[in-house]
């Protein structure tokens, strides 16, 4: 932690101070030196600057600077405006759609807030998230269509034709900011390491909120998402990190055994015990100490740890770790060589509704997105791949 800079630094010990019942006994170190702009931007990059706003406001007065202090108050009231609108929305729209005798569950987003966090106001999210049973998505589609709802990267042919490997897609609401991730599968279908969807939905519990109620993951379940969630995308922020400690701190909510046995046949048990391993460490989380005994034998946790924690507050696109993020995390991560070359074979091939949107073919046609998805990917990857090739060859000129 000490090669990070004193902005990072004192993030890091917001984050985790934030999370403590106390949060002003938090130990920020000194104030002085600090470039406070960058610490406003990387808290807001990162997604957590309602935690870095909730613990220096709980300290002494006097320590950030006004001018600071009223950037982050605002930043912070914004969000938490926003955060119960999007609230305020999912349950409208939880009501229409179990009014119509659907089941959808609600998770991510106010969801994860609620339950981690206990406030929607503690957590940045722009989005909601839905999980529907596949046999329900064409009623799903039609009542979101109806209340002005259209998906954003196909159109509702597409997004109910079974050709493409997708387990969600995007629905926007013309003329406002809303935005609907609708899942049918809580992964994409080379990332099969989640809990199974219909033990999602059997072990759901009813959140209850001011703005209304919604059917929820079971916090075993939240656990398990939230650490194969951020092991598929590389733990690229501090907010997914930041998201496994506030579970973590939930006492007496988990069956550990349950749920180390579920994850390893899943084939999740590393990713789990890394997202523990990863929140204990940045955030002083408080971890089990079967998990953590596990967790010092597992190679794959022990491979990844450090690098991911080394690697925090320096991914942007194109950046140099973006294809550790990308791809290296979660195939290491699988650990299995069959399934690595699954998920390798799986994820460069196999069209998505990305591959439409990249170039829309009538139906007679699809079998051509076989070759126009690797094409795609390539062209994806090429600033990527050549940033990654200028720095190995520089190092290599190197005396």
């Amino acid at each position: 932690m000490k090669a990070f800079s004193a902005e990072a630094r004192l993030i890091l010990a917001c984050c985790a101070g934030a999370l403590r019942a106390e949060p002003g006994d938090a130990d920020l170190g000194p104030a002085s030196d600090l470039d406070w702009r960058r610490v406003i931007d990387l808290a807001h990059v990162e997604g957590v600057l309602p935690s870095v706003h909730r613990c220096l406001a709980n300290n002494p007065s006097g320590r950030v600077p006004e001018t600071a202090m009223r950037e982050l108050r605002f930043h912070f009231e914004d969000f938490a405006l926003r955060n119960r609108l999007l609230t305020r929305e999912l349950a409208r729209l939880t009501a229409i759609l179990e009014t119509n005798g659907l089941s959808p569950i609600a998770y991510k987003g106010p969801i994860l807030a609620l339950t981690a966090y206990g406030d929607v106001a503690m957590r940045q999210f722009s989005d909601l998230d839905l999980l529907v049973p596949r046999a329900e998505m064409a009623s799903v589609v039609r009542l979101l269509g109806a209340d002005g709802y259209q998906p954003e990267s196909s159109n509702s042919e597409i997004v109910t034709d079974d050709f493409f490997q997708a387990s969600k897609d995007e629905f926007v609401k013309l003329g406002s900011k809303h935005v609907i991730d609708l899942h049918w599968e809580l992964m994409p279908r080379y990332f099969p390491f989640a809990p199974d969807p219909e033990h999602v939905r059997r072990r759901a519990v009813r959140l209850r909120h001011a703005e209304g109620e919604f059917a929820a993951p079971a916090l075993h379940d939240q656990m398990l998402i939230a650490c194969v969630h951020g092991t598929r995308h590389g733990w690229p922020y501090l907010e997914t990190i930041a998201d496994v400690a506030a579970l973590l701190r939930i006492e007496n909510g988990y069956d550990w055994p349950a749920l180390y046995d579920e994850a390893a046949a899943l084939g999740s048990l590393p990713m789990l015990l890394l997202g523990m391993t990863l929140a204990h460490q940045a955030l002083a989380a408080p971890i089990p100490q079967t998990a953590l005994e596990m967790a010092q034998r597992d190679p794959i946790v022990a491979a990844l740890a450090p690098r991911i924690l080394e690697a925090l507050f320096s991914y942007r696109v194109g950046a140099g770790v973006s294809l550790f993020y990308d791809w290296e995390v979660p195939l290491r991560a699988i650990g299995r060589r069959r399934a690595q070359a699954i998920y390798i074979l799986d994820r460069t091939f196999t069209p998505t509704f990305d591959d439409w949107r990249f170039a829309p073919l009538p139906r007679p046609l699809f079998p051509l997105y076989y070759l126009v998805r690797p094409l795609r990917l390539l062209i994806q990857q090429t600033p990527r791949l050549t940033s990654a090739l200028g720095r190995s060859f520089g190092h290599e000129a190197r005396p």
